[in-house]
């Protein structure tokens, strides 16, 4: 994870889970997973929170990202923490919204060093504004190597600050994957005592409970 001041959050793609990382896992047993929900809740829109996302995509990233891919990607990550689906999960109002899609040509797509990460934002006008602000900055790279130290990823975010690189993967993942690297920016860390919490080390398709604590961060 990388704070405002220098640590970074990571989505692992493989490996054993380090604290200060997350990845791509392996469907486990849920021994610790709360009961579906019979009916989903859905939060008021009345308070709603709204996320604004600048999106610059590497044209080696792939498969290349579209308007229609970037719009369903915020709508997936929006209805995650919009609704509810387990036990304890909190319907958050918070809704990710994309201002801008533009292409970088930053580099060649590969986040390999603190250099090359910091090296993708160079392009965003008044960065320390825009941290004081529902403003977003996300680029989408070929591949993650770097996040505070060398592992393969497929996010990496500022923690308590508005800069987040991630790498393609399929739906829903991606969604999920948006949201979770939003939650560091948001201040929050990974923890393990749920196997559907977003926040988890890990992304798959279960991974969407959201306490009421991560949703105030989420909201503030």
């Amino acid at each position: 994870m990388r704070t405002s001041v220098g640590v970074v959050a990571a989505v692992v793609l493989v490996g054993a889970a380090v604290a200060a990382y997350c990845f791509e896992g392996k469907a486990t047993t849920m021994a610790t997973a709360p009961a579906k929900l019979m009916t989903r809740a859905s939060a008021a829109a009345t308070d709603e929170v709204v996320i604004e996302v600048d999106v610059g995509v590497h044209p080696k990233s792939t498969p290349l990202l579209t308007e229609a891919d970037v719009t369903a990607i915020a709508a997936d990550g929006s209805s995650l923490l919009e609704n509810t689906e387990f036990a304890g999960d909190v319907a958050c109002a918070v809704k990710i919204v994309v201002k801008k899609l533009n292409h970088i040509r930053i580099g060649d797509g590969i986040v390999d060093s603190p250099v090359a990460f910091d090296a993708l934002f160079l392009d965003t006008a008044n960065l320390q504004l825009a941290e004081k602000t529902n403003h977003w900055q996300v680029r989408v790279v070929k591949e993650i190597s770097w996040c505070n130290t060398f592992v393969p990823a497929g996010g990496c975010a500022d923690v308590n600050g508005r800069r987040i690189a991630v790498a393609r993967r399929p739906s829903p993942i991606e969604g999920i994957l948006w949201a979770h690297e939003i939650g560091h920016t948001q201040g929050l860390l990974h923890r393990t005592d749920s196997d559907v919490a977003l926040m988890r080390p890990s992304i798959l398709p279960q991974h969407n409970l959201l306490t009421q604590t991560e949703c105030d961060a989420f909201r503030k």
